[in-house]
């Protein structure tokens, strides 16, 4: 991983209230990048989307989520920018969130070198249905600790037995991690189980678990900043970088 980020703000403002208050959630000497792209059209505008590991998730209540997914649009000419922050637990979710903002899929998972590695096909595979359709999926809960994390999911995609546990489980040894999904009737049952001593195997989903509903004409969605405000005007409205739904966890 590195470190060393910069939001390149410098002279600009934001374009609205909701890109300020992102900016001042995070700080760039906390985060250690673990994906990034970064893109400038022939006006000048660029665009950063990051997919970082926040270390002072670590010094904070205990459990909360320690992936950062950040979009940057700057605008010079106009001396704006726009600025989108979420919260992840595992990285799909991260990278899929990015994605759904006009990422191209192919540098998010180039990951950094020195992180854990997949220890089988069985977590390739999980990890590749999360950034599919992470979108049809509705975060109840996660935790993230030392020994693992998990998260607590209701997948609309699923005709029978919604509510999904991903649990992922490192190696700090071996410098892996396992990530596996179960499938449970309700949300009761699914924390019953994370609650309990666990001596049943986390129970595996019946067939495909998603259903993909995105399309590659994803990754060329954009956002345009509006032109510049006039004197004493307010901040022009601008599309929502992020949607109003609870974030996930995650921790390597």
């Amino acid at each position: 991983m590195s470190s060393g980020v910069r939001f390149a703000l410098d002279g600009l403002w934001p374009v609205d209230p909701p890109s300020l208050y992102d900016r001042r959630r995070v700080w760039e000497g906390d985060l250690s990048v673990l994906a990034e792209y970064h893109e400038t059209d022939g006006t000048g505008r660029s665009t950063s989307y990051l997919l970082a590991h926040d270390t002072s998730v670590t010094w904070s209540v205990p459990g909360q989520p320690q992936v950062a997914s950040l979009v940057i649009r700057r605008d010079p000419q106009a001396g704006l920018y726009q600025f989108g922050l979420e919260r992840h637990s595992l990285a799909p979710l991260g990278q899929a969130w990015l994605i759904a903002r006009g990422c191209p899929p192919e540098p998010l998972l180039r990951l950094a070198e020195g992180l854990p590695r997949p220890t089988d096909e069985e977590t390739r595979a999980v990890e590749a249905r999360l950034l599919a359709s992470a979108d049809g999926l509705h975060i109840r809960d996660s935790w993230t600790d030392d020994t693992e994390t998990w998260v607590l999911a209701h997948d609309f995609g699923a005709a029978v037995l919604p509510a999904r546990v991903f649990l992922e489980v490192p190696d700090l040894d071996a410098g892996t991690y396992r990530l596996t999904e179960g499938a449970f009737p309700t949300a009761v049952a699914a924390r019953d189980w994370l609650r309990g001593d666990r001596v049943e195997a986390l129970p595996p989903p019946p067939g495909p678990a998603f259903v993909d509903r995105r399309t590659r004409a994803a990754s060329a969605r954009s956002v345009q900043l509006p032109s510049a405000p006039t004197r004493g005007s307010q901040f022009p409205p601008s599309p929502p970088l992020r949607e109003p739904r609870p974030g996930p966890r995650w921790s390597r």
